[in-house]
């Protein structure tokens, strides 16, 4: 799929389109920036073609973004793509200290926290429209898509989440909206990550709730006594959190040693 939409971008020219540019540009950004550390040691000069082609595909994207329309299309690709623009502008303010000009220039015309945040809010609601949230959206797909739309979904979740906490805004998607179970054991990515996802959004879900309930003017005009409450009962809610997120690492730490039990006796035994 992503060959094709490479083909169709670069040769045919025929996905002009900022969302699709977006996507194609986004992807061989990840892919370029992720090549260039893992081939450092081994392949140097391809890993500095990797670092010249991320520079390339960023100053791209950027100028997609600059293209996107006040109204898009409700489809899970624009959906993608917007967190695609979000995450790397993200990412990319967060290390201006280190870009060049060319990566520094764009910094300052487009990885600003405010544009972000509106990308995100867009992505959060376009979520919602796809119904993306809901469990009963989901019983009727193959593993594979409803595996693509929880990814999607709970990639959107945390973005609009934490753009939440860190710049005073409520999120789009409401905590008590969500049907949708969570990454679970077993399916095709790593269990530490699914851990520490699912702690993350767990976690943010708690302090969009702390503002909510303790902080917004509603919450003001509480009592003292009610206020108080609601902060014992959101500290339970974060302990309680915190020892699940103890008792799955010590798990994944015993599979872990078990696993290297195994393979030294295994290897023992095919010396002997």
């Amino acid at each position: 799929m992503l060959k094709q939409r490479c083909t169709n971008h670069f040769e045919h020219g025929t996905d002009v389109s900022a969302i699709g540019r977006i996507y194609v540009n986004g992807t061989l950004r990840n892919l370029c920036a992720e090549y260039s550390g893992l081939e450092m040691r081994s392949n140097p000069a391809f890993a500095r073609r990797c670092v010249d082609l991320v520079k390339y595909f960023t100053t791209h994207l950027g100028r997609a973004v600059n293209d996107l329309k006040l109204i898009l299309p409700v489809t899970p690709d624009t959906a993608s793509a917007l967190v695609m623009a979000v995450s790397i502008n993200n990412r990319t303010r967060r290390t201006n200290a280190r870009l060049t000009p060319l990566q520094a220039g764009a910094a300052v015309e487009l990885c600003k926290p405010h544009v972000a945040q509106a990308l995100s809010a867009k992505a959060a609601s376009m979520i919602l429209s796809l119904g993306y949230h809901r469990a009963s959206v989901l019983q009727s797909d193959d593993d594979f898509d409803r595996h693509a739309k929880l990814t999607l979904f709970w990639m959107v979740y945390w973005l609009d989440t934490s753009f939440a906490v860190r710049l005073g805004r409520a999120p789009i998607i409401s905590h008590h909206e969500i049907t949708a179970p969570r990454f679970s054991l077993g399916s095709a990515l790593p269990a530490s990550f699914i851990d520490a996802f699912n702690y993350s959004t767990k976690i943010t879900e708690l302090q969009c709730r702390v503002v909510e309930q303790l902080y917004t003017p509603l919450a003001v005009r509480q009592t003292l006594e009610e206020r108080c409450r609601r902060a014992k009962r959101l500290a339970e809610d974060l302990e309680e959190a915190w020892g699940e997120r103890r008792d799955v690492s010590l798990c994944l730490e015993i599979d872990n040693v078990l696993d290297d039990v195994d393979g030294s006796l295994g290897s023992e035994s095919l010396h002997r």
